[in-house]
């Protein structure tokens, strides 16, 4: 069976890039354990976490920047 050559330009075409626990940090201006903890308590208390995130099938945890952006708007106090 011939190996499938993808195109990574076609393959990423329309995809937003994810985001690390450590870049989405730094993106909404708080601790990597803060994200961490976020997480947790959702997953003990059976709750959405505050900031939604991505599982990926390696176990790996990441971020999409419009997500992160929502909660800060949806957050936003002003006229």
């Amino acid at each position: 069976m011939p190996k499938l050559k993808l195109s990574k330009t076609k393959l990423n075409a329309g995809i937003e890039p994810l985001l690390t626990t450590k870049e989405a940090a730094q993106i909404v201006g708080v601790s990597a354990s803060f994200l961490n903890n976020d997480r947790y308590i959702a997953g003990q208390e059976n709750t959405a976490p505050k900031f939604p995130y991505i599982k990926l099938p390696s176990g790996g945890i990441r971020y999409r920047a419009s997500d992160l952006e929502a909660v800060i708007e949806a957050g936003y106090v002003g006229a």
